[in-house]
């Protein structure tokens, strides 16, 4: 019994005690760079998202990535969400669809509602969807339903965009009350100039209050300008400088300019102070901050060796932005050390950091000539699954730059590039398709996607199949419609293929109205008859006959009547013939004296010319 008990009680003490507990002898750290724990317990979720946050605003975005990962995987819908924008924005890493939909739809099965508002951007703005702004609207309204500030305003948005602004004004209150600085700044704006509402400077000024407080720049300004000019609050310039000097310090250009030149010289000084704290406590972003005052000089002595030196602090700990300025710095003529600015810039592939930057570098290499750096900086990305980077090495593929021209490989990155969207991966595509592969199925295809997106190139080419009948049937008003398009987004050789098109069109109108004239011209005559050879026996008798009615004088046959040598008469029947016997001539009609050849095709010999 007493075994039975001792059982009983160790049974109950593993029920209670917490599975994460269980697989781990020792607390979980989120900056333990060893492998996290299959499962995370409320307060390590709560910190692993605070940290996440940190990590995110020092500008370390492969660090907040690790960080907000494991906490996603817990199932912070928190951390999911966030991870789902850094996937859109390729933040720390390379943009990618199906991760940042994995991600955001995880969130959306818990009734995040930030989660709702972001899957109704990406409606809104086309981003991996179709844009469909019913459908943003709808995960809006979600999102708003769920208490979001954001959806509201939204809604918001929307209804004043269909003048219902009773609705509007109605949303805008419901996101400024529940904190949403636009929708406060909005509702400001509408109190002071009296849109859909009575002016009352009084409530403006404390809407904008509010999104000041939240250093809503344009908010932080407007209440600046009102203190200095007393609307809707007693006039006071002391607190005008205090919420410009708030504003310059932010960064916002109107406020600096707001402000004498001695507070602007004391701002930039305050600036680089509160930079250089933060720079010397480790925060990255900071110190990359700290890099560009040096450089510029603002607020501190310029020294381009100081500002290297913060930026390679700040490289140092993984910031995507200083890797790539050092890495350009390197690889610039003045310090010109291509192994540094290589291994840099591979840095950066290595997580797929700062495409952006790095795909426009290559572009500008590419456009420069230097084809060996733009495939060099491009490669990384295009195998990390990037559309437009996968699109320049296609190009380099084809055209033998900076790599061995490959045709294949060309068209391998350009489809991949292409099933992500890209409109001019799919008409390059297209092209090698049908100029290289001799592919034309394949070809109409790959432009109908390019032409969707209007592409003027692809729709030019999509006309030229249809005009000349290539794979479909000739359909010249869709190439004329086709080339129309084009023309409409500044497709320089479009307006020529449309007026050659509309001008073969009426050609074959025209051909058509000859044709239907001529049909119905030789419907009225009867073809003439064989010319006769009189030394047949038939004739021989014909005419035998003919003779005997002539002499009997009861049939008269007047050789006369018949002015086309060689053609029987259809006068050669004589109703006071008591036989009534029919000639063997009778039943054509005497011809005109110009031939039926020549009168039968004559109008369709002029439109058609040499065919007929």
């Amino acid at each position: 019994m007493k075994k039975l008990s001792l059982l009983i009680a160790i049974a109950l003490f593993y029920a209670a005690t917490p599975i994460a507990s269980a697989q781990t002898s020792k607390p979980f750290s989120i900056y333990d760079d060893s492998s996290a724990p299959g499962a995370l317990t409320i307060a390590q979720i709560k910190r692993a998202e605070d940290a996440g946050y940190a990590a995110y605003f020092a500008g370390n975005y492969v660090k907040a990535i690790k960080i907000w990962t494991s906490a996603a995987e817990a199932g912070s819908a928190k951390a999911q969400t966030n991870l789902a924008k850094m996937y859109v924005n390729a933040q720390g890493t390379s943009q990618s669809k199906e991760k940042a939909l994995y991600w955001i739809n995880k969130a959306l099965t818990q009734d995040y509602a930030p989660a709702f508002s972001v899957t109704a951007e990406l409606h809104q703005k086309g981003i991996f969807y179709p844009a469909d702004w019913q459908k943003a609207y709808e995960f809006y309204e979600r999102a708003s339903e769920l208490g979001e500030g954001r959806g509201a305003y939204f809604i918001g948005m929307a209804k004043e965009d269909w003048d219902d602004m009773e609705a509007a004004i109605k949303f805008y209150k419901l996101a400024a009350q529940r904190g949403f600085p636009d929708a406060q700044a909005k509702l400001g704006l509408m109190y002071e100039r009296g849109i859909g509402v009575k002016i009352d400077l009084n409530k403006s000024m404390q809407w904008h209050l509010k999104a000041a407080q939240q250093d809503f720049p344009f908010s932080i300004y407007t209440v600046g300008v009102n203190y200095k000019n007393g609307n809707g609050v007693p006039k006071s310039l002391a607190l005008a400088n205090n919420w410009f000097k708030r504003g310059a310090r932010l960064g916002d250009g109107a406020c600096l300019m707001s402000l004498g030149e001695p507070s602007r010289k004391q701002i930039k000084t305050d600036i680089f102070a509160l930079a250089k704290s933060k720079a010397e406590s480790g925060n990255a972003k900071a110190q990359y901050k700290l890099a560009g005052l040096y450089s510029t000089g603002q607020g501190t002595e310029k020294s381009v060796s100081i500002a290297k030196y913060w930026l390679e602090k700040s490289a140092d700990q993984n910031f995507s932005k200083a890797i790539f300025d050092l890495a350009s710095y390197y690889g610039s003529a003045s310090s010109y050390d291509a192994q540094k600015s290589k291994m840099l810039y591979l840095k950066l592939a290595k997580n797929l950091q700062e495409p952006r930057d790095v795909i426009a570098r290559a572009i500008n290499a590419y456009e420069s000539g230097d084809y060996g750096l733009a495939f060099f900086l491009a490669l990384p990305y295009a195998d990390g699954g990037n559309k437009y980077a996968q699109s320049i090495i296609g190009k380099m593929y084809q055209w033998g730059r900076g790599a061995a021209q490959s045709k294949d490989k060309a068209l391998t990155y350009y489809k991949k590039a292409g099933d992500q969207g890209l409109a001019g991966a799919q008409y390059s595509a297209a092209y090698i398709h049908q100029y290289d592969n001799d592919h034309m199925y394949a070809a109409r295809s790959w432009y109908k996607l390019a032409a969707a997106q209007d592409h003027p190139d692809a729709l030019v080419a999509l006309g030229h199949f249809y005009r000349n009948g290539v794979g479909v049937d000739k359909n010249r008003d869709e190439a004329i419609r086709l080339y129309t398009k084009a023309e409409s987004l500044g497709h320089e050789g479009a307006a020529n293929y449309k007026h050659l098109t509309q001008q073969e069109k009426w050609d074959e109108q025209r051909r058509a109205q000859a044709r239907a004239v001529q049909a119905a011209k030789a419907r009225t005559y009867y073809y003439p008859p064989k010319k006769r050879n009189k030394w047949s026996f038939s004739n021989m008798l014909a005419d035998a006959v003919s003779n005997s009615y002539n002499n009997s004088g009861t049939a008269s046959y007047n050789s006369a009547s018949s002015s086309y040598r060689g053609y029987a008469s259809a006068s050669t029947y004589s109703s006071n013939s008591s036989s009534g016997t029919r000639s063997a001539y009778a039943t054509y009609k005497a011809p005109a004296k110009v031939s039926p050849y020549e009168y039968r095709y004559k109008s369709a010999w002029i439109v058609d010319g040499p065919k007929y």
